[in-house]
């Protein structure tokens, strides 16, 4: 019995490592996904970090047909 213990011990504390690598890899995924969306706002004019630089002829307007 003492044995299936550690076995149940030992499956517990792998799946909790595997668990917290998953969650920093996820972190570290949407932490890029995140930046990449503020540098396309940015650059489309969505977001204005500062209004002074803010340059309405950097954004595209597509010709109405």
């Amino acid at each position: 019995m003492h044995k299936l213990d550690d076995a149940k011990t030992g499956i517990i504390n792998e799946i909790q490592i595997i668990r917290k690598d998953i969650r920093s890899v996820l972190d570290e995924r949407l932490g890029r996904i995140e930046e990449d969306i503020a540098k396309i706002k940015t650059r489309y004019g969505m977001i204005r970090s500062n209004p002074i630089e803010y340059n309405k002829s950097s954004i595209y307007i597509p010709p109405s047909t």
